[in-house]
């Protein structure tokens, strides 16, 4: 779909392939949108009121965001495919 290779058929000691990177980087970005979900519960519909009164969730939230994106190294997958994952 994305034209990434699987790794299905690589041999033992080959850089691994990106498509488990893409997999955990969509399961992190639902976890931060979850985060965000759930501050609310009661049938309370704005999830952002009162997001700014918990500096400590907010800064793990934007360094969680900026760590995943940023990630660094090989791992690092293309634009158009991080897009994908939102």
């Amino acid at each position: 779909m994305l034209d990434i290779d699987d790794g299905l058929y690589r041999e033992r000691g080959e850089p691994p392939s990106q498509h488990f990177t893409l997999i955990f980087n969509t399961f992190v970005m639902m976890t931060l949108f979850n985060e965000v979900n759930a501050r609310k519960i009661h049938g309370e519909h704005n999830i952002f009121e009162g997001i700014t009164g918990n500096p400590l969730f907010y800064c793990i939230w934007v360094v969680t965001f900026v760590a995943q994106v940023g990630g660094g190294g090989e791992a690092v997958v293309a634009a158009r495919k991080f897009v994908f994952c939102f």
